[in-house]
């Protein structure tokens, strides 16, 4: 039984010896790749996310337009920005926020190769992500799939800070009230009609 506890001790140490070699490695890398003048992206991939973040949010703050989500590609290549409005959202607002953050991205120098940009809203399609996106679909119909599996459909009537109410009408025409907590919602869309 020692003996299985020393092998077992032996293994461990030799993993934790590799692990610690691996990054040594990675560090003089990133530390000789930063010394030529570039940035070591294999290392800041959250770190670039969490700056253009700050960077939009910054540069929107105080204003009825707002980050709704952002995408990384693999390699840094393309940088997807998802921005929408309390109001809506005009192609001049997407313009000026793709602006905004190209010239930051380079008077930082955060990206040292090629990449494409692309600042939108969401489509029409897309679902809802964010508490601050169903305020300006009040009156509009709505499906939302909840956590339990259920799916709704109805008229979005109200919100509060945590739930939201749907009205939909039976085969009798009768309105049916649904209120529905924020927190079970797993996806909600609007519907489109025409």
């Amino acid at each position: 039984m020692v003996l299985f506890y020393e092998n077992l001790f032996r293994m461990g140490a030799k993993i934790h010896y590799a692990f610690g070699l691996v990054f040594k490695i990675l560090l003089i890398f990133a530390v000789e790749f930063e010394k030529r003048g570039f940035k070591p992206l294999f290392f800041c991939t959250m770190h670039l996310e969490e700056k253009i973040t700050q960077l939009v949010n910054e540069f929107l703050k105080g204003t009825p337009i707002f980050l709704v989500s952002l995408k990384i590609s693999q390699g840094y290549k393309k940088i997807l920005v998802v921005i929408d409005g309390d109001t809506g959202l005009a192609i001049d607002d997407c313009t000026r926020v793709s602006r905004h953050l190209s010239e930051q991205l380079e008077e930082e120098e955060r990206l040292q190769m090629a990449y494409h940009l692309d600042v939108t809203s969401p489509g029409a399609d897309e679902p809802l992500i964010l508490f601050r996106q169903y305020p300006k679909h009040i009156g509009r119909r709505l499906q939302v799939k909840m956590d339990d599996g259920d799916t709704l459909k109805g008229r979005l009537n109200e919100i509060n800070e945590s739930t939201l109410v749907l009205e939909e009408h039976n085969k009798k025409k009768e309105a049916i009230q649904h209120t529905v907590a924020f927190h079970e919602i797993k996806e909600a869309r609007v519907i489109l009609e025409f």
